[in-house]
């Protein structure tokens, strides 16, 4: 709330665990704290021990996963809202003050086929991690997906690309920075392994050697 330019986000907040409306307040009162820099990262998650624990089941929650993103739009898009799916429904629902640019991003996270689809289909963005995969044809098949679902990379829709804790040095990092730069990624996330001692120090290493490849 004291910043003017930090952006934050979920990566990601598993969607199909919580409920579709109180997700979209949540995520509405955010963006007001943050001042419009709010982003909603999402995925469907790996474990179903999970969702055992939550009582949800396991199948079909990638679909569940789509009639939450369409509900919670239509929670902030509508003065009175109405959803009618398998999984949630709702009507007369009145969510204030509705998001300070009329929406907040959703970012779709996954390495799968499908959740690449779900973010061509339903998203703002995608969201995948460098880890384990050769990053141009991993980036070639999302966007071979976006293709046949009519999306375009462009103002609205961003790629971003994810690199885990690693035993990379800053200056491996910015390497692998650059290239993501070139192969088109809008945005380059790096799980940093910075200690507790002399963060400060070690913070301003990685920043600058992300920085040298912008």
């Amino acid at each position: 709330m004291v910043t003017t330019t930090m952006r934050t986000a979920t990566s990601v907040l598993i969607l199909p665990e919580r409920p579709a409306l109180l997700t979209a307040k949540e995520v509405m009162t955010l963006d007001h704290i943050s001042g419009g820099r709010f982003d909603l990262g999402i995925g469907i998650g790996w474990s179903d021990e999970e969702y055992a624990a939550l009582g949800i089941p396991w199948e079909r929650r990638g679909k569940r996963a789509d009639e939450y993103v369409e509900a919670i739009r239509a929670a902030w898009g509508n003065d009175i809202a109405a959803y009618q799916g398998e999984f949630v429904q709702f009507e007369n629902a009145v969510l204030r003050p509705a998001p300070t640019k009329g929406t907040v991003p959703i970012i779709v996270g996954g390495d799968s086929p499908a959740a690449m689809r779900r973010a061509a289909r339903l998203g703002d963005g995608w969201y995948g991690w460098w880890a384990g995969v050769e990053l141009e044809a991993h980036l070639a098949k999302l966007r071979a997906i976006m293709d046949e679902e009519g999306r375009a990379q462009g103002p609205g829709w961003s790629l971003r690309v994810g690199l885990p804790i690693g035993s990379e040095t800053p200056d491996e990092v910015a390497a692998k920075a650059a290239e993501a730069k070139a192969l088109g990624v809008d945005e380059f996330v790096v799980g940093a392994g910075i200690p507790s001692r002399d963060f400060d120090v070690h913070l301003r290493n990685w920043a600058e050697a992300v920085a040298s490849a912008r």
